[in-house]
Order: C-alpha cells, then sequence, then structure tokens
C-alpha cells in the first residue's frame, strides 16, 4: 500500500496538456480522480472508526495530504462582474468541468414542472462578497466529505475558501434539487 500511496502523492493534473487531449482521455482521468478521492475517503473512515496510533495517523496524514494536492490542481475560481460588483464561483478546471457537466441530467430527463436546469452557481449570488459553488462540484460527491474538509478551512483552500454555511446550505440545495429530481423521473435518489 505505501507503493501506492508514493505513487498517488507524485500525481500532476497537466491541465493545459488536458485540454488538448481527446475526449475519451478526458473522461478516464476524471473517472480515477474520482475513484482516487472515493478510495482515500473511504480509507481514511475506516481509521477513524478505531483507536489510531502513529502509524494510522501517519497514513491519515498522507491521505488528506493526497486529496489537498488534488484539490488544488482540479480547482480553480472564477470572478464574474455585473453592474451590481462582482461574485466568485468555485470550480473545475476545464475540460474537467466539461466532462462533469455532461453528468448531470439532460433537458429530456427533467420533468416538465421542473426548471430545465439547475443555476451554474448555487447561493447567495447576491451577496458580493460571497463565493457560490459550481454544480459540477457536486458531481464529486463520492469524496464529499473531503471535499467540504477542504473548501471550509482557509488554511487550506487559501482562494478557495468558502465558510461551512454556505458549503452546507449550497450542498443541500443542490442534493435536493437533484432527489427532487430523480423521484419525478423514476430514478433513484444517489
Amino acid at each position: 500500500m505505501m507503493d501506492s500511496l508514493q505513487s498517488l502523492e507524485t500525481i500532476i493534473y497537466d491541465i493545459p496538456a488536458l485540454v488538448n487531449a481527446p475526449v475519451p482521455n478526458v473522461d478516464l482521468v476524471w473517472s480515477a480522480t474520482c475513484k482516487i478521492l472515493n478510495w482515500t475517503q473511504k480509507r481514511r473512515q475506516t481509521i477513524s472508526k478505531r483507536e489510531r496510533d502513529w502509524e494510522q495517523r501517519s497514513l491519515d496524514s498522507r491521505l488528506v495530504w493526497i486529496n489537498r494536492r488534488i484539490f488544488k490542481q482540479i480547482l480553480r475560481l472564477d470572478t464574474f462582474h455585473g453592474k451590481d460588483g462582482s461574485s466568485r464561483r468555485i470550480t473545475l478546471c476545464e475540460p474537467l468541468e466539461r466532462v462533469a457537466a455532461s453528468l448531470w441530467p439532460t433537458s429530456e430527463d427533467v420533468p416538465a414542472d421542473l426548471p430545465r436546469r439547475i443555476p451554474e452557481t448555487t447561493g447567495f449570488e447576491s451577496d458580493l462578497d460571497s463565493v457560490g459553488l459550481s454544480k459540477t462540484l457536486f458531481s464529486l460527491r463520492v469524496a464529499d466529505a473531503s471535499l467540504a474538509e477542504f473548501l471550509t478551512h482557509p488554511e487550506y483552500a487559501g482562494d478557495l475558501y468558502i465558510s461551512p454555511d454556505a458549503y452546507h446550505t449550497q450542498f443541500a440545495e443542490v442534493c435536493l434539487y437533484h432527489c427532487d429530481l430523480a423521484s419525478r423521473s423514476k430514478k433513484t435518489c444517489v
């Protein structure tokens, strides 16, 4: 397992190369990223369930470091300027943003009584000092605990920081929308 961790600790996302890569390659990178984040989160959960000795704390620290390193490479902060000021949105770097967006329901999947799409940024748009979350971030729900841990701690997230209340409110809004959509289209809520 230590060899696997060493490999994960050295992953570098070459975003300019991904922008020019064929879509199937980007899909594979996105899939692998989600699997890595999911694996590290599940591994951390098994560690936290037991009494933690020095070795387990060391392993947990390495897993946290891997997640933070991945998030720092694949997330970005967009700033939008409007007539009332500017707002910021945390999202995924292109082309990962495009791949994640393709996972959301299309208009033909949406019942007529629901909006055709959820807003690109959820919540708090009128607050000029606020940070919104892109809906595509929620495609990382396999790693929601590690994403929340990263984004809601300014010492880890830096410019990507969002308050815990804002994060959880926005996450809940998108989850409720997703579950409502799934129940109305006879699909199971994930």
